[in-house]
């Protein structure tokens, strides 16, 4: 077995070895994780292949959120200090960006539903107590149109 081979398996079995020593204890795994993810890219491994240990250690290791902030804020100031790409942290990051790009693209979307179906709602009542279309429509933004059909 190469050295490089014999390395990656000796880190892939720490990781494992770490997990099942910190179950439940997320705080000691995460401090592991960084440690273990540290001695990965201090071993010599081209981008590509810490990249793709990482993701399988990433997976191993767990952690809930919270701790995984701590994680990513060690191995970011680990970066910075080595000057190192943290790989899966920036897609990680664009992952969580482009959901909360979405959740609030959601939520607009939601709520121009709701004020839409609001104005429909009001226009219809309106309509029913006999106030003239062309008012409603002024006032709802809602077309003369749509309202006649209401």
């Amino acid at each position: 077995m190469a050295r490089s081979q014999s390395t990656g398996f000796a880190t892939v079995t720490l990781a494992h070895l770490k997990t099942m020593e910190t179950q439940k204890d997320y705080q000691n795994r995460g401090q592991w994780k960084a440690k273990v993810m540290q001695s990965l890219y201090k071993s010599g491994f081209d981008k590509e292949t810490v990249a793709k240990l990482y993701k399988f250690i990433d997976w191993l290791m767990f952690l809930p959120d919270e701790f995984n902030e701590i994680f990513y804020q060690d191995m970011e100031k680990f970066e910075k200090e080595h000057k190192m790409e943290f790989v899966t942290y920036a897609e990680r990051r664009g992952i969580k960006r482009g959901m909360e790009e979405g959740i609030q693209k959601g939520m607009q979307k939601g709520m121009q539903k709701g004020a839409q179906d609001k104005a429909l709602e009001m226009a219809r009542a309106f309509k029913q107590k006999g106030i003239d279309i062309g008012i409603i429509a002024e006032t709802s933004g809602i077309p003369v149109e749509q309202v006649t059909r209401l």
